[in-house]
């Protein structure tokens, strides 16, 4: 586990690396979304016409359209040639794209991305409230740009290779309150943990009246032991170390007879709450990724910088 000096001090790594091309699509999300007119070229014209110049945006509007029209499809391929399980996993796949969450989480994405270059969305899985059953679920990361920071030296498109990813969220004084008293049952004066990238054409308001939260993923390389069981038809069954104890006699009354020892490499996940004064709460979650997901218009890695 991460103690919270070491949590900043990969924050503070991330946050610098790349920090220029972070600060102009910061002004381009603000030109594009607030006023076309908080720029210091216009800002300077002596044109008597003083409104708006829609240009981006309806551009902007056009590429969202075109990528509606043409939106990609995700197709699994079978490794034993078994597509009637493929066309199972395809329909699993298109049920969670098709929840609310999940499209504002793909239209938040579309957007940003058109207009700075790069947006994020998150996934988690949460009970659906029929017994123990789980689901998948995404939620929109918003101004991905200024608020999530991926480990620097990660230079897949998909960040498949990062080891960590930070994530701030913002809160009112109130709602900083609510959740530190749900995650720790004390009440704690509020302290930011970190400050997004902001843009500074726009006069936005005090800091003083904003709080953030810093969700930090980190992962680890872990060793993984499993235990093979084969039944009289040699069909394997494999159990986790850590279920060995209990599994072990109901596998020999079935029939089951031990095979071998398997010691692989996998990741563990771990997810932290964190605030300006230390950590909240940490829990593992499930997969080996960090499960961030970044979603890119352009991207370039030039002398060892990634550019969007």
């Amino acid at each position: 586990m991460l103690d919270f000096e070491d949590i900043l001090k990969m924050h503070d790594d991330a946050f610098t690396r790349g920090q220029v091309t972070r600060e102009r699509a910061a002004d381009d999300l603000v030109f594009y979304n607030v006023t076309q007119w908080d720029d210091q070229v216009l800002g300077e014209s002596q044109l008597q016409y003083r409104g708006q110049f829609d240009i981006l945006r309806k551009a902007g509007r056009q590429i969202i359209s075109e990528l509606k029209e043409n939106q990609i499809q995700v197709d699994f391929e079978p490794i034993d040639d078994n597509y009637e399980i493929a066309d199972v996993m395809d329909g699993l796949y298109r049920t969670t794209t098709r929840e609310n969450s999940s499209l504002e989480a793909f239209g938040v994405a579309q957007q940003e991305t058109i207009v700075c270059g790069i947006s994020a969305w998150e996934l988690y899985h949460d009970y659906t409230g029929r017994g123990e059953e789980q689901k998948v679920f995404r939620r929109p990361l918003y101004e991905a740009n200024n608020t999530v920071f991926f480990d620097p030296n990660a230079k897949a498109i998909d960040k498949s290779d990062a080891d960590f990813a930070s994530v701030l969220t913002r809160y009112s004084k109130e709602g900083y309150a609510d959740l530190v008293k749900e995650l720790t049952g004390e009440d704690m004066t509020p302290v930011s943990f970190k400050w997004p990238e902001e843009s500074f054409v726009f006069p936005w308001i005090s800091r003083d009246e904003r709080f953030y939260v810093g969700k930090f993923y980190h992962r680890k390389k872990i060793k993984l032991i499993t235990h093979i069981f084969i039944d009289a038809m040699g069909t394997p069954r494999e159990v986790l170390d850590d279920d060995y104890d209990d599994e072990e006699q109901s596998l020999v009354d079935g029939g089951f007879r031990y095979q071998e020892e398997l010691e692989t490499e996998t990741y563990e996940v771990t997810k932290y709450i964190v605030s300006g004064t230390g950590i909240l709460d940490e829990s593992v979650v499930a997969g080996d990724h960090i499960p961030v997901i970044p979603f890119y218009g352009e991207r370039a890695v030039v002398e060892g910088e990634e550019h969007y």
